[in-house]
């Protein structure tokens, strides 16, 4: 497949380096020159244009990968087909508006690519399904489509979650770290331990979370005593109350119709 990208930033390149570049070919515009150039160096088959107009005429599937404002400059100069499958990965930036944006092109659609699309197994949620999204993803990545727009909202603000969860794995690691003289063999035990967990759970057995949680929570174990120590101190509850706040953010920003 004939692959385009509007806009050049960090989410493109990993979604480029995750793609199969024997199986398709990929365009991309200049801007930016840092990670166009990057990017070309990886793979000099990668053809590099200079407007977004010439991405989508030499592309069948286009992914827009620009910031809302920055779209709403951009798109009404552009032409596409009805042939174009076209991927937004854009946030507060609502499928109608992309629809109209992109006209007459049929399969559009929004997804929420994460940095790890990079090596695979990065979750896509996606509305509506996509036959270009799943063809070009779907071997290595697992795509949920949802029911309707709104409903990947609620997904956008579980994105942000990222950073918070790192921090506490890097808390951890820095806390071993200091009391065994070494950094580097800390943070290891931790990504491993905590990456073998994570990959145990990747199953469709619903209440997997739970089952996994009641078997670390016995009753006087390590594990139950620092859950209920954290539980106690209302962790879990700010927690829940920042993701109310992001999905706020998200809803207010105008992500669904």
């Amino acid at each position: 497949m004939n692959v385009g990208f509007i806009g050049t930033g960090r989410i493109t390149r990993r979604l480029i380096r995750g793609l199969d570049h024997q199986e398709h070919a990929i365009t991309i515009t200049r801007r930016s020159e840092s990670v166009s150039s990057e990017l070309v160096a990886e793979d000099p088959a990668i053809e590099v244009v200079e407007t977004a107009q010439e991405v989508v005429n030499r592309s069948e599937a286009v992914f827009v990968c620009l910031a809302a404002d920055v779209a709403r400059e951009v798109l009404p100069r552009v032409s596409f087909s009805r042939g174009h499958a076209v991927i937004s990965v854009m946030a507060g930036f609502p499928l109608e508006e992309l629809r109209s944006a992109v006209s007459p092109a049929t399969e559009i659609c929004v997804t929420i690519p994460m940095p790890v699309i990079e090596q695979g197994g990065c979750p896509l949620p996606v509305y509506p399904a996509s036959l270009a999204l799943e063809t070009l993803y779907g071997p290595r990545n697992p795509v949920i489509p949802v029911v309707n727009e709104s409903a990947l909202e609620p997904f956008w603000a579980v994105s942000g979650t990222m950073a918070s969860v790192l921090e506490e794995l890097r808390t951890i690691a820095a806390w071993l770290g200091d009391r065994i003289g070494d950094a580097d063999a800390a943070e290891r035990y931790v990504t491993h331990l905590f990456g073998a967990q994570l990959s145990d759970l990747q199953t469709d057995t619903a209440g997997r979370l739970d089952t996994v949680l009641q078997d670390l929570s016995i009753g006087g174990g390590l594990n139950a005593t620092l859950h209920d120590r954290i539980e106690g101190s209302g962790h879990y509850d700010e927690l829940r109350a920042g993701l109310d706040a992001l999905y706020d953010r998200v809803r207010s920003q105008g992500n669904a119709g």
